[in-house]
């Protein structure tokens, strides 16, 4: 039987119950290993800060070594301008759990898709993009490769741009003769990343030659057919096949695309967007506490546990430092004066109690007004009762109940049904009231419109 100290079992406890503190929003993407949500931090209170991203990895995948590495190097004084920070690293029931920074702003992918990719395009976006992966290959010696650069996974703000989801990225091995596991995506992944060889920084590059076509409106799944020939001749070179053939590194593929655009359009300068500030330091990002990491366990024979034994401690099994619920609640509000994040909303600042109550409100009169409505096109009375039923139904919906679902939806806190149904997508509110209000509008205007004109209702005189 295996036995532990009181310590080891609070802080085996207290890594099992963190989960609890956090409500679900959304679940961002569910794959075998590895499970990505957008969740809030829930206080004792009800009151809620984020939003932060949280990712569950199996800790058999291989896969998220590098956000041990980064969230270690942040506690040790690095400064990351292009990642996210990350606040929690721990093992609980044979996963990692990391806890990220919730980047505002857009992917690559939808930037480009909502501005139409051009060469204007590329001269603005791509040598911000250069900049931000060369901080990955420079920030570690071995370089730390993100293998997984598509435009998803790189977003565009106003304050510059960020590197997001290091799952599969992996530090390069001088001795290695390939990956031990072959991840990425297939548009964009280059041939070592599949067992022809091991990936290092010239693979980034392939991939950052891939974004390059995509943001130039390369046509094909290629990516070399880019309709701007200076562009396409990078492009071209970033892709090539073999490793040796490429740029050697993601500064000489940015020195590239800047030379080949002032040699072919000298008077043009990259209007590049406006950097993020400078990150600060691991002791102002993240407050000074014991860090909640416990290193990725290397696989290795373990003693099968007998029946009825007490579970091993993290402490045990990582070497991990013990950090309670209050440790964490405290570093994400300290934190949180340093860079505010913005929480989802009036309803996440009230209690979850509150916000069930007022929902229970908003429907009973939405039953009231949904019940008088059906009882008078069943049973009209008065003046009522000479209009034919088709246009009651349509009065009394088109003016009372259809309008009123849309005011209930906008005024209902959404959060009881997130947790009941944490992946279903709900109409976005703060975008949309606009259009809401003139759906109100055109079915009240219809409504009158078809009793006038069909002769149900008179015209005034």
């Amino acid at each position: 039987m295996l036995f532990m100290e009181t310590d080891e079992l609070q802080e085996y406890l207290n890594a099992l119950g963190r989960s609890d503190n956090y409500r679900v929003d959304a679940v961002l993407s569910d794959a075998p290993h590895e499970r990505t949500e957008r969740v809030f931090y829930v206080g004792n209170n009800g009151s809620e800060l984020g939003p932060f991203i949280r990712k569950t990895i199996a800790t058999d995948s291989g896969q998220g070594r590098t956000y041990e590495k980064i969230f270690r190097a942040q506690h040790e004084g690095k400064r990351f301008v292009h990642m996210p920070r990350i606040f929690e690293c721990y093992v609980a029931d044979s996963s990692l759990v990391v806890l990220l920074e919730y980047v505002e702003g857009e992917t690559l992918q939808d930037y480009v898709g909502e501005r139409g990719a051009s060469y204007e395009l590329a001269l603005r976006i791509f040598p911000p993009i250069c900049d931000a992966v060369s901080e990955l290959h420079k920030a570690f010696d071995p370089p730390l490769i993100h293998r997984d650069l598509t435009p998803a996974n790189i977003v565009v703000s106003p304050g510059g741009i960020t590197i997001i989801d290091l799952s599969i990225a992996r530090t390069f091995q001088p001795d290695a003769t390939k990956d031990t596991t072959y991840f990425g995506t297939r548009a964009y992944a280059p041939p070592e990343q599949f067992g022809f060889g091991q990936t290092d920084v010239r693979s980034d590059v392939y991939t950052l030659g891939k974004v390059l076509a995509f943001c130039a409106g390369a046509n094909g799944d290629e990516g070399r057919s880019v309709p701007d020939s200076c562009i396409a001749r990078v492009v071209q070179r970033a892709t090539e096949l073999d490793p040796e053939k490429r740029f050697q590194s993601v500064e000489a593929l940015k020195a590239a695309f800047l030379d080949a655009l002032a040699s072919a359009r000298p008077a043009e300068q990259p209007p590049s967007i406006a950097p993020k500030p400078a990150a600060c330091s691991a002791s102002e990002a993240l407050p000074a506490l014991q860090p909640v990491f416990q290193p990725i366990p290397q696989p290795a024979p373990q003693p099968a546990p007998q029946p009825g034994a007490a579970p091993i401690s993290v402490s045990q099994q990582q070497g991990g430092a013990r950090v309670t619920k209050q440790a964490l609640a405290s570093q994400v509000k300290s934190t949180a004066q340093k860079k505010p994040i913005r929480a989802k909303g009036f309803f996440s600042r009230i209690p979850l109690g509150v916000g069930v109550a007022w929902d229970v409100i908003l429907l009973l009169v939405w039953l009231l007004f949904f019940a008088a409505s059906n009882a008078v096109i069943v049973s009209p009375t008065g003046e009522v009762a000479q209009h034919p039923l088709w246009f009651l139904i349509v009065e009394y919906y088109g003016v009372i109940v259809l309008p009123i679902t849309v005011l209930v939806y906008y005024l209902f806190d959404l959060r009881p049904l997130r947790k009941l149904f944490p992946k279903a997508k709900f109409l976005p509110r703060r975008k949309t009231w606009p259009f809401a209000i003139l759906i109100v509008f055109v079915l009240i205007v219809a409504t009158i419109a078809i009793g006038t004109l069909s002769g149900v209702v008179a015209s005034p005189s």
